[in-house]
């Protein structure tokens, strides 16, 4: 088989179209068009190299987030494909008094109380601390749960655990 210019051109052209055309559907995601609770201050944010949603048929890995706490949300976003923005997969109120999780357009929303974020620690790996925040149930799944990696143990263990 021949390589081909025409061949090789077509699928960048592809490819381009197919970055445009879900840059569109996702454009209410950016993290940028967030806008701030009344009342919502920021706490921290970080960047984390996974997240992953599990606990659900078809569990998520999201590679290359930023985790922002406030304080009335986490908002976990994942860096974009051939862009500086960030593209929101999940927002986690916890200071609501209703429990539940919902789908939105583009990411998923949970309502919680602290209770259900809770740490994991890793046996003589003090810096390894895992954040598993449970989800309520929601859409006949039980037990499903958004975890990732932390190096902001105190900042985390100072809000959550009080």
């Amino acid at each position: 088989m021949e390589f081909s210019l025409n061949f090789a051109l077509a699928a960048v052209v592809v490819f381009l179209a197919t970055v445009g055309i879900f840059s569109f559907i996702f454009k209410g995601s950016d993290l940028e068009e967030i806008s701030a609770l009344q009342g919502e201050n920021l706490l921290f944010e970080e960047n984390v190299s996974k997240v992953e949603h599990g606990g659900v048929v078809k569990g998520a890995v999201f590679i290359n987030c930023k985790v922002r706490v406030t304080s009335l949300r986490i908002i976990i976003a994942q860096k974009k494909l051939l862009s500086r923005g960030w593209s929101v997969k999940h927002v986690i109120k916890y200071s609501s008094n209703s429990e539940g999780a919902v789908t939105g357009k583009n990411y998923y929303t949970a309502h919680l109380d602290k209770s259900h974020i809770r740490f994991e620690y890793e046996p003589g790996k003090e810096q390894r601390t895992v954040v598993v925040i449970e989800i309520p149930y929601a859409r006949g799944v039980r037990g499903q749960y958004i975890r990732f990696i932390t190096s902001k143990r105190e900042e985390f263990e100072k809000y959550f655990t009080a």
